[in-house]
């Protein structure tokens, strides 16, 4: 009984793999964390609900570009994707999102736009 048990919690623990379905991984260039791209753009809302729905959350700011603040070059090897949400809030009601071809960090108001596709972790 205390095998079964003892099994179980195990299992329990084990780290659960997220999913990529309707998006492509991508590898950061300097802290090789794997990132789930959205294949289509979306707004920050559908953007957040995405990532959630693939067992992620949409990266924040230090997950994306550390260990670069400034800019975000970690980024530039994502192929066919030109701009990325990011869950880090940017003076208020503002969202980060960052251009992959040259690291800039843009903050959108309200992340109502649909331009910019997700970028979990």
């Amino acid at each position: 009984m205390k095998s079964i048990l003892l099994t179980s919690l195990l299992l329990m623990a084990a780290p659960v793999l997220a999913d990529c379905e309707g998006g492509t991984e991508a590898s950061g260039v300097n802290n090789h964390h794997t990132y789930c791209v959205s294949d289509i753009r979306m707004n920050w809302w559908s953007a957040h609900s995405w990532c959630r729905a693939n067992n992620r959350h949409l990266a924040t700011l230090e997950e994306a570009c550390h260990p670069e603040m400034a800019s975000c070059s970690n980024l530039k090897q994502i192929a066919d994707v030109d701009d990325v949400w990011l869950a880090t809030p940017n003076r208020g009601s503002y969202a980060y999102h960052v251009v992959i071809s040259s690291g800039v960090l843009y903050g959108y108001g309200h992340g109502r736009s649909t331009a910019h596709h997700a970028l979990c972790y």
